[in-house]
């Protein structure tokens, strides 16, 4: 099973995501846009996974329950590499309580103890991946696209979900099935 670990959007912060790809999508051509229904914050990929770990992982989420609810705002577009030679476009998530890169901390010291090796690449960034460009040369168009996106910003929103997401590539896009959530309870 391919799996990852993300923070379920609210609804409002799921509509702010969904029209800021709207503005996007007549802009920026030979993008590859996530399905609305499936945007999200990832926290860790953890890539094929046996069957038998679904139990550990389990209680890794179990594990996080005592943590308090995000608070959350969507805050721009960007692209990764860069604007000027965009691999992934994606909306900016600002962690208003904190409690994101708290969650991100725990959860990656659960998944160790647990026996989950996670690379340590590249400092965590939140974000939701919007599209992923099919061919690097966009040029001015994806630059000025994402530039007049780069001040957007929604509402906060309390996020509380946690799950643990199956991830099935298909010749129409991944397909994703939820198989375990936490919901943060916690006391802020």
């Amino acid at each position: 099973m391919r799996l990852f670990l993300s923070v379920k959007l609210p609804p409002a912060l799921h509509c702010a995501a969904e029209a800021l790809q709207a503005r996007l999508m007549p802009a920026i051509d030979d993008v590859k846009w996530a399905a609305p229904g499936q945007l999200h914050i990832t926290l860790y990929f953890l890539g094929e996974t046996q069957a038998g770990r679904l139990p550990a992982l389990q209680a890794v989420l179990r594990g996080l329950e005592a943590l308090p609810p995000l608070k959350l705002a969507l805050c721009g577009a960007g692209a990764f590499p860069s604007s000027g030679r965009p691999q992934v476009l994606w909306c900016g998530v600002r962690d208003i309580s904190g409690g994101l890169s708290v969650l991100y901390r725990r959860l990656g010291g659960l998944l160790r103890e647990a026996g989950f090796s996670l690379e340590d690449s590249a400092p965590f960034q939140p974000h939701i991946t919007l599209g992923r460009v099919k061919k690097s040369s966009q040029g001015q168009g994806a630059v000025l696209a994402l530039g007049l996106e780069a001040s957007a910003e929604s509402e906060p929103e309390a996020a509380s979900v946690v799950e643990l997401v199956e991830s099935r590539l298909s010749s129409a896009g991944p397909v994703y099935g939820v198989l375990a959530r936490a919901e943060l309870r916690g006391k802020p």
